[in-house]
């Protein structure tokens, strides 16, 4: 349970390189695949923060990826 919010952030990162995938391969279907990926990267933020503090694991280290994952994306 402690590895899963990085385990969300590190999910964005890819999240993020999907969405450049997408966008540049398969411009026909993009629009929607674009818009799930949208989706999906606001949700991990979400869950990641909630799922670090309840347990008790926003440390410095944590936050200073999810602000990098965040900018990234």
């Amino acid at each position: 349970m402690k590895q899963l919010p990085l385990l969300l952030i590190k999910g964005r990162i890819v999240i993020a390189f999907a969405f450049a995938t997408v966008a540049l391969a398969k411009p026909d279907i993009a629009p929607v695949m674009i818009v799930s990926l949208m989706a999906m990267g606001p949700i991990t933020d979400i869950l990641d923060g909630i799922i670090s503090r309840q347990s008790g694991i926003a440390i410095q280290r944590l936050r200073g990826w999810d602000s990098n994952a965040g900018q990234f994306f």
